[in-house]
C-alpha cells in the first residue's frame, strides 16, 4: 500500500479528520449531476450497520470544460450534503463531504471519480493500519437492501472470501412506466443471459461487473494498480483483473437495486441501453452460437502446448476459420510463442493462456463476428434457447418469466 500511495494516487489528501481505528467499510459514490443522491444515501443510512463501522464518501464531480453548466448544481448539492450529514451521522456511521472534484476534460468520467474516492479510502485504511479494510462502490442513483452492510461484512469474515466481490443486484420493476419496465427487463435479461451462457460452458471468469455492485479490500485494490480512469467500462476492466487470478467472488443476494432510468452520460451501460430501447423497442444480445464457439476454443487451449506456429494455425482453423481470423488478428501466435517460452509445464501453460483468453478477449471476438455469420439477436431468442439447455423441462418464453428464471439461477429471489 505504501508504494501505491506514493506513486499512484493523483489527488492530495481530501479528508484530514481524526479516524476511528475501528473503521470497517468505506463506500465510494461517484455523483455527477445526480438528482437522486439523497435517495441513495437514505437507503444506506437506514441499512443495518450493527457492529460495523462505516464511512460514506460521495464524490461530487463534473468536467472542467462544463463548469458554467454544472458548478451551481454541485455547489448547492454540497451545501445540502453538509446539512444532510450533520443530521444523519451517528457513532460508527459517517457521511463525509469531500471538496467538489473538477475533473480534467480528457479524463472526466466515472472511472476517474471512482479512483479519487477509492484512493482516498486507501489512504484512510492505511492510516489506521487496516490493509483488509473493505472498499465498496455504489452509484448515486441506486438503492440498497437493509442487509447490504451485514451481508458484505459477513462475506469478508469467511475464510474462503476472495479479495474482490461482485454483489448481487436486481433492477426495480414496479412503479415505473410500462415501456421503461420492458426496457429494464430486457437489459437485465441480457446481463444475466450473457453471464449464464459463459457459466453453462464452464468459463471460469463468468462474473457480473456492475460499477455499483462490487467490493475490494484496500491492499488488493493497490496490488492491482487501483481503479482506471475510463469514462465507461471501468468496472469491467477493473474487476476482471481479479477474475483471471481467481480473486473475484460473488454474493448471490440482491443487495443493490440499480436505477432503471434512461441516461446519456456514458457511451454504454444501463442508462444508455434503456435510452436505446425506448427509441428502438428491442434489446439485442450476443449470439449463443458465437459464445459456444469461443468456449470450444477455450477448452482446447491445452492442445496448443506442443504446437508450432503452423500447426497452431491449422488447429485454430479446424475449430473455426472465423475464430482463427479473429484470434490471429489479436496476436494469438505471438502470445503462444511467449507463453511456451516462459512456462515449464502444460499446467502452467494453460493457466497463463487462460488469462489471455479473458472476458475482454471474448467480448472483442463477439463484436468482431457480428457481421461474419453470428449477428446479435433479440435478447429473448438467445435467453430462451439457453434456458431450454439449462432447464429442458421449463417453458419460459415471455421475457419477464425468463428474467425471473435467470434470477433464480443466480440465487436472486
Amino acid at each position: 500500500m505504501n508504494s501505491y500511495i506514493s506513486h499512484k494516487i493523483l489527488n492530495p489528501v481530501l479528508l484530514k479528520d481524526k479516524l476511528d481505528p475501528a473503521l470497517d467499510i468505506i463506500v465510494v459514490i461517484p455523483a455527477f449531476y445526480e438528482d437522486n443522491l439523497f435517495l441513495a444515501l437514505d437507503s444506506l443510512v437506514h441499512a443495518n450497520t450493527l457492529g460495523i463501522n462505516v464511512e460514506i464518501l460521495p464524490v461530487l464531480n463534473y468536467p472542467e470544460n462544463k463548469g458554467a453548466q454544472y458548478l451551481d448544481f454541485h455547489e448547492q448539492q454540497r451545501a445540502q450534503l453538509l446539512l444532510y450529514s450533520e443530521k444523519n451521522n451517528r457513532p460508527g456511521f459517517t457521511i463525509h463531504c469531500l471538496p467538489i472534484q473538477v475533473l480534467p476534460a480528457k479524463h472526466a468520467g466515472v472511472g476517474l471519480a471512482r479512483k479519487i474516492g477509492m484512493d482516498e479510502a486507501v489512504r484512510r485504511f492505511h492510516q489506521i493500519r487496516k490493509p483488509k479494510g473493505i472498499i465498496l462502490n455504489f452509484d448515486a442513483d441506486c438503492i440498497c437492501h437493509e442487509n447490504y452492510f451485514q451481508s458484505i461484512f459477513n462475506y469478508y469474515q469467511m475464510p474462503a472470501a476472495k479479495p474482490a466481490v461482485s454483489i448481487g443486484f436486481a433492477h426495480p420493476l414496479l412503479n415505473i412506466p410500462e415501456k421503461q419496465r420492458q426496457a429494464i427487463i430486457d437489459y437485465e435479461l441480457h446481463l444475466r443471459y450473457y453471464i449464464n451462457a459463459q457459466k453453462y460452458f464452464n468459463y471460469p471468469f463468468a462474473m457480473q461487473t456492475l460499477g455499483s455492485c462490487f467490493g475490494v479490500t484496500a491492499e488488493s485494490y493497490c496490488a492491482q494498480g487501483g481503479m482506471n480512469k475510463r469514462q465507461a467500462g471501468e468496472d469491467f476492466y477493473f474487476l476482471h483483473k481479479f477474475s483471471v487470478l481467481d480473486q473475484l467472488g460473488e454474493i448471490n443476494e440482491a443487495l443493490v437495486y440499480p436505477s432503471a432510468r434512461k441516461s446519456d452520460r456514458v457511451p454504454f451501460g444501463t442508462g444508455k441501453a434503456i435510452g436505446q430501447y425506448l427509441d428502438q423497442n428491442f434489446q439485442l444480445s450476443y449470439s449463443l452460437e458465437a459464445i459456444h464457439l469461443f468456449m470450444n476454443f477455450f477448452h482446447q487451449l491445452h492442445e496448443f502446448y506442443t504446437l508450432d506456429s503452423m500447426a497452431a494455425v491449422d488447429k485454430l482453423k479446424e475449430i473455426s476459420p472465423i475464430l482463427a481470423e479473429s484470434l490471429l488478428d489479436q496476436g494469438f501466435l505471438q502470445e503462444l510463442d511467449l507463453i511456451q517460452k516462459n512456462t515449464s509445464g502444460e499446467k502452467a501453460f494453460v493457466k497463463r493462456f487462460n488469462r489471455w483468453a479473458n472476458p475482454f478477449r471474448l467480448m472483442k471476438f463477439l463484436h468482431e463476428v457480428r457481421d461474419k455469420g453470428f449477428p446479435d439477436k433479440e435478447v429473448g431468442i438467445g435467453a430462451a434457447k439457453l434456458m431450454r439447455k439449462i432447464k429442458p423441462e421449463g417453458l419460459l418464453e415471455d421475457k419477464l418469466s425468463l428474467l425471473e428464471g435467470y434470477r433464480k439461477l443466480d440465487g436472486i429471489f
